[in-house]
């Protein structure tokens, strides 16, 4: 399936470079439990709102105050994306690590099932 021109957009241009941005000072987020990065994950979700509660307030105040300039507005903007942006990839994160764990207790699974069956094999000769 190929992912929406809003989601190529979206990941390309925000996800990605926030993660490059915190990749020299942050640990990889394979090696953080996912119960820390879901508690982080809900931090970012609260500064998404407060983010877009600045940038709502400033929109309305800019029409009628000529003294805000529309840089100000976009810097504010930018902010809110780049909260949405971090917000994203910590959910990516918690879905990676919740994915890896699966992976790994469906191969050890496999692997006691192959051990239980040699054994069994092995027992019959």
């Amino acid at each position: 399936m190929k992912a929406r021109e809003e989601v190529r957009w979206f990941a390309d241009e925000h996800m990605e470079r926030r993660l490059a941005e915190h990749e020299a000072f942050k640990k990889n987020w394979k090696s953080v439990s996912t119960r820390f990065l879901a508690n982080r994950l809900q931090l970012k979700i609260k500064q998404v709102g407060l983010r877009l509660e600045d940038v709502l307030n400033l929109s309305s105040t800019a029409s009628r105050d000529p003294e805000i300039e529309s840089e100000d507005v976009m810097l504010y903007t930018m902010e809110l994306l780049d909260a949405c942006a971090d917000t994203a990839n910590y959910a990516m994160m918690v879905a990676d690590n919740v994915r890896s764990s699966i992976l790994i207790a469906l191969e050890d699974s496999v692997t006691a099932m192959n051990i239980s069956g040699e054994e069994e094999g092995n027992a019959r000769r």
